[in-house]
């Protein structure tokens, strides 16, 4: 099965900013196998093949490797819940650095992928940018599941990623 997403960050695009996204993944008996996500604004193409890593434009990328307390996290929350703005206080209480931005959620997953952040916490309405994105982030040495520590599936709707240690700290705070 081919997943597509012909313009990831809809209303990003419609408002006429920077960062959209294309989105394809292939799923073989359920399992993403092949992920490309392409950001136009920037000319990069991020890809990964199971088992074969993660690139961007051809060059081989990987999670950071961040042990401060601090972990930046790309906070992604795309219908706005009471839980989830919970979730966001108590994260901002420990001292974590949160951005958010209008980016394709696509485009922030292949960010963390590529080391620029730590990792990133998603509420959303779909999973065509998450089915990229997992195999993006976890063929680049990171981690990024739904949140209960699952692979992901098209019912999800909440999902965490990152490198190891945001990983863990993401997985375990948001089951808190």
């Amino acid at each position: 099965v081919w997943a597509i997403d012909s313009i990831s960050g809809t209303s990003t695009f419609l408002a006429g900013l920077p960062h959209y996204a294309i989105v394809v993944s292939h799923l073989i008996n359920g399992e993403v196998s092949f992920a490309a996500v392409y950001d136009p604004a920037m000319d990069e193409l991020y890809t990964a093949e199971l088992d074969k890593g993660a690139f961007c434009n051809g060059k081989k990328i990987c999670v950071s490797n961040n042990n401060d307390v601090k972990i930046r996290v790309v906070a992604n929350i795309s219908h706005r819940a009471v839980k989830e703005e919970k979730i966001l206080e108590k994260l901002i209480d420990m001292g974590v650095n949160m951005y958010r931005n209008r980016n394709s959620f696509a485009i922030n997953y292949c960010e963390v992928a590529a080391g620029k952040y730590d990792g990133v916490v998603v509420r959303c309405k779909d999973t065509f940018p998450e089915l990229a994105g997992s195999l993006i982030i976890n063929e680049a040495g990171g981690k990024f599941t739904n949140k209960n520590g699952h692979v992901i599936c098209p019912e999800d709707r909440h999902f965490v990623g990152g490198n190891t240690k945001a990983y863990d700290l993401l997985k375990d705070f948001f089951r808190s």
